[in-house]
């Protein structure tokens, strides 16, 4: 994978939150951990370093969700809140537009 483009789980995975969160079918604990995740995120200052800290795991966020929620393992997938928090730290770092991306085929509430 190229170190210069934003990984695509990441935007399918801003665009299926910000669908959620339009339709008012977010969980305020996810948009909680997502912008602790970011809070995390902004020591990271360029986009390949941004995606070099994703590939080498993300075991820190999902101490942040379990540290937040102990008793709620529904609140530990990694994919709606590390993937959307990763993706808004790199729309920071590089202006790119998140919301015109791949749609996302999982409808469910979160």
């Amino acid at each position: 994978m190229a170190m210069d483009r934003m990984p695509n789980s990441w935007q399918k995975a801003v665009t299926r939150y910000d669908r959620w969160q339009s339709r008012g079918r977010l969980k305020p604990e996810f948009e909680e951990l997502t912008g602790l995740m970011m809070e995390r995120l902004q020591s990271v200052t360029n986009p390949e370093d941004l995606i070099k800290k994703y590939y080498l795991g993300n075991y820190w966020a999902l101490q942040i969700a379990r540290r937040k929620y102990p008793d709620r393992e529904d609140l530990w997938d990694m994919g709606i809140t590390a993937d959307v928090a990763y993706a808004k730290r790199y729309q920071q770092l590089t202006g790119e537009d998140l919301s015109e991306g791949p749609e996302g085929d999982d409808d469910d509430e979160v």
